[in-house]
């Protein structure tokens, strides 16, 4: 646990190139635990006010990074996601 960012997950992608980073959780899915495979669709926790997010505000924070080789899983150069999830 990250305290900025309280209940924290990191998700890198298939082929090591993105980290897909989520934070300020309630809590964590039944079963998840690091180094686990996750599948699109699957949830991984709720949303929350952990770390220093205003407890009166519930919310997530989600970042993307794109990773180069070599690159740790807190490094990285952040994306912004919004083509990603905005869709056509």
């Amino acid at each position: 646990m990250s305290e900025a960012g309280g209940n924290t997950i990191y998700v890198r992608s298939h082929d090591g190139a993105r980290i897909y980073y989520y934070a300020h959780l309630q809590k964590y899915a039944p079963g998840l635990h690091e180094g686990m495979k996750v599948t699109r669709g699957q949830s991984l926790g709720a949303v929350g006010s952990t770390g220093n997010a205003d407890s009166s505000a519930p919310h997530l924070h989600f970042a993307l990074h794109r990773m180069n080789p070599g690159e740790r899983w807190y490094e990285g150069t952040p994306v912004n996601p919004y083509a990603l999830l905005a869709g056509p």
